[in-house]
């Protein structure tokens, strides 16, 4: 019995001392527990608010903070972060974050899920061109590091962001730009900082104006680069206008577009970025003035862009196809000669003003100083950096209504339908594109034109078909210089047109072909009766050309010819004043009449004119 004893009191002491070693792991594991699940929240309160208020100089507010010191686990609801002034920056309703202690052995930071409910980002890009987001990075430290230390790897199961917001606020613009998306819907899968580790994202988002945005792809940290497919559903002209605004001088009045594509962006350590297009369709497209009550003069209900390429590091963009289908054009001429495209394609402070325009002179000695850049020059340096061509450019069902009212009465002409088509349009200088065209006039007259055209310096040569023009349509156009008034007419040409602006030593415009008006029936205003009428005029074989002036005529055949020549009591002439508008007439001096005479004579004699056949029938 005495012998059991020691052993019993060894036991005892044995239990005692792990009663004893459960009691301080139970009581370490309390205060773990504790600490875990009431200090760390408070600390990660106060340094989360001391940071905020003392280093970025901002509020903060936090509804509750809530950490699992047995799973890891972080949750952060309500949190508010706003400017001194209680302008918004970021907010979210809830923050999940569940770490993993892998962390420990694999020295990186494991996430095996974060999930980020409501955020509410407000961007502001202020008048100096500063964000505000960019302001909320730590300071610049100017005490170099000891040595080069490796990024800190981070690791991401799953990232989950909900119900998001982002709100843009640009304020580089005269009129603040703002715009908004939501609701934001972001995943990323399998995330890490690892060196050429391609991380799968998918990113979804609809506009305060409907415009829903689709982005998915991979991206790498380490280089910085990305690769994916995107597509942006019904985006709304109105957004785009109101943020280009200023670098357009018309106003996008109406239209929405669809577009999709891929892309791939890289910096390592240069820019690269390229991005192609299957498809981007626009309707209801209308261009304005910008000015109060404007109409829209340009309207595309249907048009896309196919096969469009673009590459920051060729500095090249490309479209296949370029197609728009029942294009609108109104063209009209004011009675003080301005016309409507024009104002709508320049900015109104464009117009050159003579009053402030330099001497001449001075002009001429700048243009002559070492490194001087004139206009052009600029112009053709910025053409070079950047290239841009469109393989095919077509346009269907176009219509075009002119209206003139520089005159009296109104010349009105209808271009409907148009047909054309033009191939190699390019901003390279020695780009020419081949033109094919068909266009109805009035109704009845057609135009066919096919040829290639170069745009600098001007070149074309162009085969020209015209056939069934009604002439009546120029009455307004005789107005103004006879007293004449055309009933009927046709038109009719087939030749081939050609221009060339350089070499000037070249034959600058020259025309070949044939000319045919039929039925041409006019009246003298003064005694409203037959003036001049044919019923066919037929001049073949015409070759025009200036540099050298010359004008050849193989043959000129009329048929039916019916004049009417008026000898009034003065012996004066009704071609006289039929031919001579009474408006345009002007008193002019014995000596002037003489000095326009002899002009007459030199410039007849300067312009050579051949004839080799006329045949006069019935």
């Amino acid at each position: 019995m005495n012998k059991l004893r020691p052993a019993a009191a060894i036991l005892l002491s044995m239990i005692r001392l792990h009663w004893i070693a459960l009691c301080v792991a139970a009581g370490i594991l309390l205060l773990y527990a504790l600490a875990g699940f009431f200090l760390v929240p408070h600390i990660a309160r106060s340094q989360i608010e001391r940071y905020a208020t003392e280093t970025l100089h901002r509020k903060v507010s936090i509804g509750e903070i809530r950490f699992n010191p047995f799973v890891f686990d972080t949750s952060i609801s309500d949190f508010r972060l706003s400017e001194a002034n209680d302008a918004p920056l970021v907010a979210f309703r809830h923050l999940y974050v569940n770490a993993q202690l892998a962390s420990l052995w694999r020295r990186a930071v494991v996430l095996h899920e974060v999930q980020l409910s409501a955020p509410d980002i407000q961007l502001v890009v202020d008048k100096d061109g500063s964000v505000n987001l960019a302001q909320l990075a730590p300071p610049a430290t100017t005490t170099p590091p000891a040595k080069k230390s490796e990024p800190v790897r981070v690791r991401i199961g799953t990232l989950d962001i909900r119900e998001g917001r982002i709100a843009v606020e640009d304020r580089t613009h005269p009129q603040v730009f703002t715009a908004a998306i939501a609701p934001i819907r972001f995943r990323l899968t399998d995330f890490r900082t690892d060196a050429n580790f391609e991380n799968a994202f998918a990113f979804a988002g609809v506009t305060s104006s409907g415009e829903r945005l689709r982005w998915a792809g991979q991206f790498t940290v380490q280089p910085l680069g990305s690769t994916g497919d995107f597509s942006v559903d019904d985006l709304q002209a109105a957004t785009v206008d109101s943020y280009i605004y200023e670098s357009i001088p018309f106003r996008l009045a109406s239209g929405r577009a669809s577009l999709k594509g891929s892309y791939r962006f890289g910096l390592n350590p240069t820019l690269t970025l390229e991005v192609a297009a299957p498809s981007i369709r626009f309707a209801d497209l209308s261009l304005a003035e910008r000015k109060p009550g404007a109409t829209a003069p340009l309207a595309v209900p249907e048009g896309e862009l196919e096969d469009l390429t673009f590459s920051y590091e060729k500095r090249d963009l490309r479209v296949g196809l370029a197609q728009i289908r029942g294009g609108r054009v109104n063209l009209v001429r004011q009675s003080d000669g301005s016309i409507n495209l024009m104002r709508l394609f320049s900015k109104p402070d464009a117009q050159p003003d003579a009053s402030k325009q330099p001497d001449a002179s001075m002009q001429s000695d700048t243009s002559k100083q070492p490194g001087a850049q004139t206009p052009a020059t600029t112009a053709r340096r910025t053409t070079n950096d950047w290239t841009a061509h469109i393989d095919r450019i077509r346009l269907t069902d176009a219509a075009a209504n002119i209206e003139d009212h520089s005159i009296t009465p109104t010349a009105k002409f209808s271009l409907a339908p148009v047909q054309l088509t033009l191939d190699g349009w390019s901003t390279r200088e020695d780009a020419s594109v081949r033109l094919d065209t068909d266009i109805t006039i009035d109704g009845h007259g057609r135009l066919l034109a096919q040829g290639d055209v170069q745009l600098t310096p001007l070149n074309a040569q162009v085969t020209l078909d015209l056939s069934k023009l009604a002439l009546p349509a120029a009455q307004p156009y005789l107005e103004r210089a006879t007293a004449m008034t055309l009933h009927s007419g046709m038109l009719s040409a087939k030749g081939e047109l050609s221009y060339a602006a350089e070499p000037a030593s070249a034959s600058t415009l020259r025309f070949k072909g044939d000319v045919q008006v039929t039925d041409l029936r006019t009246t003298d205003q003064f005694i409203d009766e037959d003036f001049i009428k044919w019923n066919s005029l037929a001049v073949s074989g015409i070759d025009f050309s200036l540099h050298p002036d010359r004008l050849s005529i193989e043959r000129v055949v009329a048929r039916q010819p019916y004049g009417r020549v008026v000898i009034a009591s003065d012996r004066s002439l009704n071609v006289s004043k039929v031919l001579r508008s009474d408006s345009g007439a002007e008193e002019t001096s014995p000596h002037t009449k003489a000095a326009s005479g002899s002009e007459r004579t030199a410039s007849s004699a300067a312009f050579p004119v051949r004839i080799k056949s006329v045949e006069v029938i019935d």
